[in-house]
């Protein structure tokens, strides 16, 4: 496992290694609730995946209590192609749902009104939220410095050896990684790890022999004989 040190060498490297192979998307200007919304949908896919399906969703439907009434399969159909649509569906009716019945609104602006950790709290007891979804409303929507991460971000940071403890809580997790990387290199750097783990870190057959962080990278110098753990 890297020490401090050498984990905030390595991100410094990854970052810039990574800027040379993809664009980073502006931050995209959205109300509270479409940014937790948001976060449904961009969970464990990319950005110019999600960005197609949220738009698909407000482009289909008239507004969010259109949503909040449609059942599982309208937005699944919606959606298109994102792994697992019923279950971000599920969660987009819920999340809805249950904030019609706190406020009869679809206005979350108050949750920015009463801070970060509060803002943050109130959204983490919605029983559809979750702490990807929580990060993501605290850095786009609170803005404040939170770095959400999902499975594909996860796996690449632990092939890199940046996280171990398997059994470590994904806050506990978050909280590393937010400690190397400063805030305003936050959204970026989202960005970049998502992109890397769709195109090239993928969970099987990794394409490590055209990887651009080979070097910094202990699973992806294992030998070839060995079989390559996903982390």
């Amino acid at each position: 496992m890297a020490t401090t040190v050498n984990k905030q060498k390595i991100l410094d490297h990854v970052t810039a290694a990574l800027k040379k192979r993809y664009d980073v998307p502006e931050p995209t200007q959205r109300s509270v609730i479409e940014h937790l919304l948001y976060a449904v949908i961009r969970e464990g896919t990319t950005h110019e995946k999600a960005e197609r399906a949220f738009q698909s969703i407000k482009e289909k439907f008239v507004d969010w209590n259109e949503v909040r009434v449609s059942t599982v399969q309208e937005l699944c159909d919606a959606m298109g192609a994102l792994p697992d649509t019923a279950t971000r569906a599920q969660r987009l009716i819920g999340i809805l749902q249950e904030w019609f019945e706190l406020t009869y609104t679809f206005d979350m602006e108050e949750v920015a009104k009463k801070g970060l950790k509060e803002g943050a709290k109130k959204i983490s007891r919605l029983n559809h939220s979750n702490d990807f979804a929580v990060a993501w409303v605290m850095q786009h929507g609170l803005s404040g410095h939170a770095i959400p991460l999902d499975e594909p971000s996860l796996r690449v940071l632990r092939r890199l050896g940046i996280l171990d403890g398997e059994s470590e809580s994904l806050e506990s997790l978050r909280g590393t990684i937010e400690h190397f990387v400063p805030k305003s290199k936050g959204s970026a750097f989202v960005e970049l790890l998502t992109r890397h783990a769709d195109e090239s870190c993928v969970e099987s057959h990794p394409k490590c022999s055209k990887c651009p962080l080979l070097n910094d990278c202990p699973a992806g110098q294992e030998p070839a004989t060995k079989p390559r753990k996903s982390r």
